[in-house]
């Protein structure tokens, strides 16, 4: 209709003015939130956020899971620019290797690599092993293998695979463009020697670092079942106090243990976060029975990203500030691509 647009801004021009004239005897919104000793382990996620006031600006609250997507498009923009993320670079398994291992982080150990997953000698792979594309995300074709009879027990899904059935899963993902043609071997990593009794492979936990500040720690356990119901999930912060169930609620569980090298894994996230330089990345670690192993860069975690709204809300305010604190220092996470 005509003149509804009109109508409709000044509408919202006026709420804007009764907001401003609302709060200006009043306490100001704050974007951050208070971390005094009274502060919960959720609230103690925006230690180190300035406080901003930014009542009656009409400023929607930020958001980690809205960042998330707007950096996949910058993604894409980039792409049509001939640039990149640095932290691209790294997404590629042996290259985020590499790195940790430049830094003094323990890697696994790596077996093989080959150009299609047709050229793998099975023959000269030992006993257990992880088979993983270079490239991709939400463990899309990745086994974690151990030999038994004439084929393989995937501690994945705790199912029982054929060479031909690994390869022909592995070549339909690459077909879909869901992960890379190139693929790796690399060793299986054992659990910490209290936890044999109860599990299989080691702990995943997941370091949500924004810059070079690692903020939440994901910890994810295999059930060994084909169905991904059966992982199970506790979320930290870096002090390693629970912050109880942020995210998949039906599947968090309180009792898993924290990691023996906790302040192992947040230091070397850290470090690895400073490294790349980029305003955010999830940095993939497990709990061995060597300690703290160093998994492999993920820029964009896959779905379903939705948090808690306070914390969705405290890890885009990390979001933001790290990308000022870096054009603060002057520091550009973009270069050409090669």
């Amino acid at each position: 209709m005509i003149g509804s647009a009109p109508r409709q801004w000044a509408r919202r021009a006026a709420r804007a003015v009764v907001r401003r004239r609302r709060t200006a005897n009043g306490p100001a919104l704050r974007t951050a939130i208070p971390t005094d000793h009274d502060s919960g382990p959720i609230d103690l996620l925006a230690a180190g956020l300035p406080a901003i006031d930014w009542a009656g600006r009409d400023v929607e609250r930020p958001s980690y899971r809205h960042k998330l997507h707007e950096s996949k498009r910058r993604k894409l923009l980039l792409d049509a620019e001939g640039h990149r993320q640095r932290v691209w670079a790294f997404n590629d398994k042996l290259a985020g290797l590499q790195l940790a291992t430049d830094l003094g982080v323990a890697t696994p150990t790596a077996i093989a690599d080959v150009s299609v997953v047709d050229d793998l000698d099975w023959d000269k792979l030992p006993e257990r092993f992880v088979l993983k594309p270079f490239q991709g995300a939400a463990s899309r074709a990745t086994f974690l293998l151990c030999r038994t009879g004439a084929g393989f027990r995937d501690l994945m899904d705790g199912g029982f695979k054929s060479q031909d059935d690994i390869v022909g899963a592995a070549r339909d993902l690459v077909d879909r463009g869901l992960v890379s043609a190139r693929f790796c071997v690399e060793e299986l990593l054992s659990p910490r020697t209290e936890l044999l009794d109860r599990i299989a492979q080691p702990d995943d936990f997941k370091v949500f670092c924004f810059w070079d500040r690692p903020i939440v720690v994901m910890q994810r356990r295999l059930g060994g079942r084909p169905d991904q119901s059966a992982w199970r999930f506790k979320f930290w912060n870096s002090a390693w106090e629970d912050l109880g169930p942020v995210k998949y609620p039906d599947r968090c569980d309180p009792t898993l243990e924290a990691p023996a090298g906790g302040e192992e894994i947040v230091e070397a996230a850290a470090r690895i976060g400073r490294q790349l330089a980029i305003p955010f990345v999830r940095l993939d670690f497990y709990d061995t029975d060597r300690g703290a192993v160093f998994g492999e860069v993920t820029p964009h975690p896959g779905p379903p990203e939705r948090w808690d709204p306070k914390v969705d809300e405290i890890l885009g305010r990390q979001w933001e500030h790290a990308e000022v604190r870096l054009l603060a220092a002057g520091i550009a996470p973009n270069e050409p691509k090669p």
